[in-house]
């Protein structure tokens, strides 16, 4: 340090630096890698090579773009702006403030679904930016089989999940209940579960089981419904011909206080954010348990595909199975098999190649978007 630099001066170039860093995150169309993501959380892939994920301590969704490396703002005005936050459609979507974004879903045109904790499915329409609401009355409750989607009641959008056709499944993980949206009628009918919290129904129709906390969703290619039955430590299929329900991943055991357990381990094997690829595999996260797991679509055998087990943030270049993740909150993958990853406390999204199994960072740079500098 210069001789005529004293502590305050080189705290201030610190906090300088750090403050260009928090820039980062409100930028568009940078480097993916340079910028901070605070937080990413959900992920949804469109057609184009387009990764959106949630910036869950900015109530933000970024758009990273996978061919040219850059990130941008796909909708939400962010958490600097909640004391004003104003629940507003018609307006682009970069300028909306949205209340605690949770889950993502991407049609076949492009367009973007956000679902919020506060009861809200936001659609973001591909070609002008603007955003309205599909669903959500903005009141909480239970939603009333045959309501109108913007009339319908939800305690939290917990999962989205959209099929071809455009019928939206929605999630609500309080409600114990899974509901789809019809694309042509608007209206909201039941899907899954029985509102009945707790473990039953396996092989009957997937109306009259029982989930406990069914968050997040995804369709896989034949149309059935992947639910992570987060508080049964399970992943559940719905059949899309059958319509029944069945257990594809068991991670560990529902002990008497409710929590999921695998031994003496603490914290437990929750399983989330359950994705299938086009041979119909299936790729799940234990979050606590820093890993990303693997079944096999013809053996159903169950293996850890990604993480060493020991938190960090470390191993690009090198085999996902030996590399480190820290607390990993969300999965995407594409049509050629490569998996996405978003670390909640790594500040990053991964990529796993599906031909040579490495892993190297996509977007976000690690840091925070925050200053944190003690003068």
């Amino acid at each position: 340090m210069p001789r005529s630099w004293n502590l305050r001066t080189f705290s201030l170039i610190l906090i300088a630096f750090a403050t260009i860093q928090s820039f980062s995150s409100q930028s568009n169309g940078i480097s993916a890698i340079r910028s901070s993501i605070n937080g990413p959380t959900a992920l949804a892939l469109d057609n184009k090579g387009h990764l959106y994920v949630i910036e869950g301590q900015e109530d933000r969704v970024r758009r990273i773009d996978l061919r040219e490396g850059t990130i941008s703002t796909a909708a939400g005005s962010g958490r600097d702006s909640k004391g004003n936050c104003v629940h507003r459609d018609g307006i682009q979507a970069t300028r909306a403030c949205l209340h605690y974004p949770v889950s993502l879903a991407v049609d076949s045109l492009g367009n973007l679904f956000i679902g919020e904790m506060a009861g809200y499915v936001r659609k973001v329409d591909v070609s002008s930016g603007i955003i309205s609401t599909v669903a959500g009355s903005g009141h909480f409750g239970d939603t009333v089989e045959g309501s109108s989607a913007i009339s319908a009641d939800f305690w939290s959008i917990d999962g989205l999940a959209i099929d071809a056709d455009g019928n939206l499944f929605i999630a609500d993980a309080r409600q114990g209940r899974i509901f789809r949206l019809d694309g042509k009628s608007g209206l909201i009918c039941q899907f899954a579960g029985n509102g009945k919290h707790g473990f039953r129904g396996d092989g009957g129709i997937a109306l009259k089981a029982s989930f406990r906390f069914a968050g997040s969703i995804s369709l896989d290619e034949s149309g059935s419904l992947l639910i992570a039955d987060y508080g049964n430590c399970r992943i559940r299929l719905v059949e899309h011909a059958s319509g029944l329900v069945r257990t594809v991943a068991v991670t560990g055991k529902v002990r008497d206080d409710g929590s999921c357990s695998a031994g003496n381990l603490e914290p437990g094997p929750y399983p989330s954010d359950a994705v299938a690829d086009s041979l119909g595999n299936i790729y799940f996260v234990e979050g606590a348990m820093d890993i990303v797991k693997h079944v096999n679509a013809k053996t159903l055998s169950l293996s850890t595909i990604v993480g060493s087990g020991i938190k960090g943030s470390d191993g690009d270049g090198g085999l996902a199975a030996k590399a480190r993740l820290n607390n990993p909150s969300g999965l995407a993958i594409d049509g050629d098999g490569n998996l996405y990853i978003s670390e909640y406390v790594g500040n990053r999204i991964r990529r796993v190649d599906a031909t040579s199994k490495k892993i190297t960072t996509v977007g976000g740079n690690g840091l925070p978007h925050r200053v944190d500098v003690q003068m």
